[in-house]
């Protein structure tokens, strides 16, 4: 297990980098306004209205994290995603040659780690363990965009006013896997707390959590907006994944741009050797 977690590495490392939205004009930070109550319904309809929309979504960015007390060097990586169905990245050191790439789709995740010529397949069970919290695409589509999770019942929850933002809480059921399964294997309920700035409805803090067992989750932290193409999207974000181990990740976007296909190659060598 030890040389595993040594292998994939740099995929840990990547689905880190996933937790943002990048942008890529003048970063600002967003107005508070004193918010008035308002009913959940009212808020949750906001904030879809004001979520970004894409086809196509590729973006270039650095990645800083630390796991316990340790801080790993900063790398650069490309990052591409077609909506609701692959995200792909390639991971760069400071030495300027590709280290590993990932492709992850809705039922696989896939790693060619290019300093060791081996490659790994599998399923989210893989995500689960390395950053010892339940990960699935949707989970990570959602956070990296800085949007809500889409649930598979019907959305109800609560409001208020915390500290000069809204805040709605809910129920949530995302799709979970037995180990070592592929397919969905059944539903698990979360609980999911957004915070939103009052001036756009845009997410300033995400917070999500288990119900039951070990109460696993993580918190984002949405601080920096820029505007594209009349879309506010975060620039900066802060992950922290709530769990034993202790893991936080930082990312910064330099270069974004929407709905300009590009292509998502993950050829394995013949000469790669499958861990």
């Amino acid at each position: 297990m030890n040389k595993l977690r040594l292998l994939l590495w740099p995929l840990l490392a990547f689905v880190g980098m996933l937790f943002i939205l990048p942008g890529c004009k003048s970063t600002r930070h967003l107005p508070r306004l004193r918010p008035k109550e308002a009913s959940f319904e009212t808020l949750y309809g906001q904030m879809l209205k004001h979520q970004p929309d894409f086809s196509y979504y590729n973006a270039k960015l650095t990645v800083n994290y630390k796991k316990g007390s340790h801080w790993g060097s900063p790398f650069k990586a490309q990052l591409r995603i077609r909506k609701d169905s692959l995200i792909w990245g390639s991971i760069v050191p400071a030495m300027g040659i590709e280290a590993a790439r990932v492709e992850i789709t809705r039922d696989s995740v896939k790693l060619l780690n290019r300093m060791k010529k081996k490659f790994t397949a599998g399923s989210y069970s893989m995500l689960d363990s390395l950053l010892h919290a339940k990960v699935n695409y949707q989970l990570l589509q959602a956070l990296l965009l800085g949007t809500d999770i889409k649930s598979f019942q019907a959305q109800t929850g609560s409001s208020s006013v915390d500290k000069g933002l809204y805040k709605i809480s809910m129920h949530r059921q995302v799709a979970v896997r037995a180990p070592g399964a592929i397919q969905q294997s059944g539903n698990e309920d979360l609980i999911q707390t957004i915070w939103l700035y009052p001036s756009n409805f845009r997410i300033r803090k995400i917070l999500v959590k288990e119900t039951k067992g070990e109460s696993r989750g993580l918190e984002a932290f949405y601080d920096q907006y820029q505007e594209i193409n009349g879309q506010l999207l975060p620039t900066r974000i802060q992950i922290r994944i709530l769990s034993k181990q202790k893991l936080l990740i930082e990312l910064l976007i330099k270069r974004l741009n929407f709905n300009k296909p590009r292509g998502f190659p993950f050829a394995v060598p013949s000469n790669y050797v499958k861990l």
